[in-house]
């Protein structure tokens, strides 16, 4: 090989990897800020509808309050005129007048402290959701709210807890989730597209650099 051509090859090498870091790095930074802001954005809309949510409830907060804060009424799991049944018609009609359950895309449950499931909006396998203890969170249990994803079968779950509480009493918990299958796709597509993209403007870049 002549002088020159070592020369210029070694040129078009240096060049070539040069240009991969700066690519990958661009790729990388790319990646990780569209995907920080599909998950804040996702968080977002959690957080809003639960506010949203809890700015309904606040007409109702001094109903329920009157019956969790009954010494006789502790027990939320007995029948008949038992307080869990009472907060139970509480918060139907105030679904009936509102409607936020019935017309919301997420997936809305309303507890109670003790995990009494008083309304839902979930239909089909979402029923089957395995939701975990918000207790053993150790974030919620200081802040009164908290975000975590989970997995149920197969799919990826972002969820959004709230605490509503009334004169310092804790009264219900709200708990709003999505799927985040679509943004794992979208960005496995990204991946996929960079992954090929790179090597291709690195080799015509090589090229016409030669």
């Amino acid at each position: 090989m002549r002088p020159l051509q070592s020369v210029k090859l070694r040129l078009t090498l240096w060049y070539a990897f040069i240009f991969t870091i700066l690519l990958s790095l661009f790729a990388f930074l790319m990646y990780a800020e569209f995907s920080r802001a599909l998950y804040r954005d996702t968080d977002r809309n959690l957080f809003q509808e639960a506010m949203k949510i809890e700015q309904s409830l606040r007409q109702y907060q001094g109903r329920i309050h009157k019956v969790v804060s009954k010494p006789a009424n502790a027990d939320l799991k007995a029948p008949s005129s038992s307080p869990r049944l009472q907060i139970q018609k509480i918060l139907e009609k105030w679904e009936r007048e509102s409607h936020l359950l019935a017309r919301s895309d997420l997936m809305i449950r309303i507890e109670g402290t003790d995990h009494s499931l008083f309304l839902s909006n979930l239909s089909g396998w979402q029923r089957e959701i395995i939701y975990p203890d918000f207790e053993r969170d150790a974030f919620f249990m200081e802040n009164g709210e908290s975000l975590q994803t989970i997995h149920f079968q197969k799919q990826p779950l972002r969820l959004y807890y709230r605490l509503v509480r009334f004169k310092d009493k804790a009264l219900l918990v709200i708990q709003a989730g999505t799927s985040v299958q679509d943004i794992k796709k979208a960005l496995r597509r990204l991946a996929f597209i960079i992954l090929l993209s790179i090597p291709g403007v690195v080799g015509v870049a090589c090229v016409t650099g030669w």
